[in-house]
């Protein structure tokens, strides 16, 4: 189909293309496990050759999900109708606030969410001397810490310098990095 492997990443392919009005862009193919997006003014096209070579679980449609991020059209102020495509986090960050408040209430404990801050001030993750997590709660921090990364790839910037500090912990966390990890799900929570 005349595809290329993009340099930075195999899994994200692309070509040139033009629409019929003769506007010049790049085509995508974005490849993540078996997920596939196609970026294109007819990608319809693309994944009718897609079907004809690969079974497709569920057949093929506009996206509403990719790896966790909602996506839809957006009409700009100017636009008559949506024709713009954007992601947000907004879903994949409530579902994972719900996880981590229906494991908090297994212990009795409850996720805060009044929190300006994504951590506490005057927290520094370096000079905390609470004790070592044993083997069951430092798994879970660093669960925790994937699917704060994972929120951040999917675009929520406020809280990469924080998730950062953390994630350098998840090989010895202590109770003090847990706790701030709820904390950091607590200013999601508030700031949804």
């Amino acid at each position: 189909m005349g595809f290329v492997s993009s340099l930075a990443d195999p899994d994200i392919l692309y070509r040139a293309d033009s629409k019929p009005d003769g506007f010049e862009y790049y085509s995508y193919i974005l490849v993540y496990v078996d997920d596939i997006l196609i970026i294109s003014h007819q990608p319809q096209s693309t994944m009718s050759i897609l079907a004809k070579c690969f079974r497709l679980k569920d057949g093929y449609a506009e996206p509403t999900r990719y790896l966790g991020a909602t996506i839809r059209k957006w009409r700009l102020l100017d636009d008559e109708e949506p024709v713009h495509w954007g992601h947000s986090a907004e879903e994949y960050v409530k579902q994972a606030i719900a996880n981590v408040e229906a494991e908090l209430i297994k212990e009795g404990k409850q996720l805060q969410g009044r929190y300006i801050t994504p951590m506490s001030p005057n927290y520094r993750p370096e000079l905390d001397y609470s004790p070592f997590l044993n083997d069951r709660p430092a798994q879970y921090y660093m669960e925790l810490i994937g699917i704060l990364r994972w929120i951040l790839e999917l675009g929520r910037m406020d809280i990469m310098g924080y998730v950062s500090m953390l994630s350098s912990y998840t090989m010895q966390p202590r109770i003090g990095h847990l706790d701030q990890a709820f904390h950091i799900f607590g200013y999601l929570k508030r700031n949804k």
